[in-house]
């Protein structure tokens, strides 16, 4: 069965986690391609896949804030070929699946969202200059 939801968005698209966590697990392999793993509060996973990358930054036992960057959309694993999207998963201790989308739209509020494509643009310009230097 398909657990979670599709979220198509361009490549490249940023994905940022909607709450505080931890990152639990980060790999590139079977299914889910490019994948993230976190703890999040009341218990739940979430489960981040198909990545075209990881933030460059991002290691196992990193605590993220709302909004903090996870990694970018892309079609790895068995979503190769397909429309770049982000496979969300939400599980319970128990391994229950949840649907994501509600408690995703809960934490963002369009004032976040904008604070969050600024900073995005900030890292793109320092790290452009980098590159250049």
């Amino acid at each position: 069965s398909h657990e979670g939801i599709d979220i198509f968005a361009p490549r490249g698209t940023i994905i940022a986690s909607p709450t505080e966590a931890i990152v639990t697990k980060i790999a590139d392999k079977g299914l889910g391609g490019i994948q993230v793993w976190t703890a999040n509060p009341g218990g739940h996973s979430y489960y981040y896949a198909h990545l075209n990358g990881v933030f460059e930054d991002l290691e196992v036992g990193d605590e993220l804030d709302p909004g903090d960057l996870i990694g970018f959309v892309g079609d790895s694993g068995n979503a190769q070929g397909t429309s770049p999207h982000l496979h969300l998963g939400i599980y319970t201790e128990d391994r229950e699946a949840l649907n994501p989308y509600d408690m995703i739209d809960e934490n963002f509020s369009i004032k976040k969202k904008i604070s969050l494509l600024k900073d995005y643009i900030e890292f793109l310009k320092d790290k452009l200059k980098k590159e250049k230097r």
